[in-house]
């Protein structure tokens, strides 16, 4: 019967772990909340880490967001073109070298943008 009571708990977290996984991936979706960079500083207004990139030629915004599930390496980091709107994300920046050679994360991480900055940009939005 002892055995038993170990399978059932071994059982119960690895179903809780999995969906925490889950759960942690669905909180950073940004579509729908987050589809522009006006939406995103509604969504995130704890969130301080911001980098000016490049998208298409033109000025852009980086925004580094909350780290998801249990295992993230890396948080989660949103691109938005010059217009505000999200042109990529990804939820794991430290797991996603694709996201990261795309875009310098590191900007983001060695100052880049105030949040007072970032809302100027946004208030200037279409």
């Amino acid at each position: 019967m002892r055995t038993r009571w170990w399978v059932v708990l071994g059982i119960g977290v690895v179903v809780g772990f999995l969906g925490e996984e889950v759960a942690g991936g669905w909180r950073l979706q940004p579509r729908g909340r987050a589809e522009t960079l006006r939406e995103f500083l509604a969504w995130r207004p704890g969130e301080q880490r911001f980098a000016e990139v490049e998208v298409g030629g033109k000025a852009g915004v980086l925004a580094v967001g909350p780290m998801g599930g249990l295992l993230s390496s890396g948080p989660s980091v949103y691109v938005y073109d010059g217009s505000g709107k999200l042109v990529d994300w990804t939820a794991d920046e430290g797991d996603d070298s694709a996201f990261d050679g795309r875009w310098d994360v590191g900007k983001a991480w060695r100052g880049g943008m105030t949040r007072a900055e970032v809302e100027r940009v946004a208030a200037s939005e279409p």
